[in-house]
């Protein structure tokens, strides 16, 4: 079984110990948006260029490869 995009960033946020709160007050995106990241829904978010924002950003904030994390939302989308 494959993980998710979203799976992957919620285990490297947990894993360097950061809530949500944490890394949207470090991004600036709202923590609304960023658990919607993590539950890969990404019809409620914003769409087009700002998703991918979203996703470079926190997957920098939680140290993870940021093309990547692009290529697994490209992969989605």
């Amino acid at each position: 079984m494959s993980i998710t995009l979203g799976e992957k960033l919620r285990q490297a946020r947990e894993a360097h110990g950061l809530s949500i709160s944490q890394v949207a007050e470090q991004t600036r995106i709202s923590a609304l948006y960023l658990g919607y990241i993590e539950n890969d829904d990404f019809r409620n978010l914003p769409g087009g260029i700002f998703n991918k924002g979203f996703v470079k950003s926190f997957a920098k904030a939680v140290g993870l490869d940021e093309q990547e994390a692009l290529h697994d939302y490209a992969q989605l989308i």
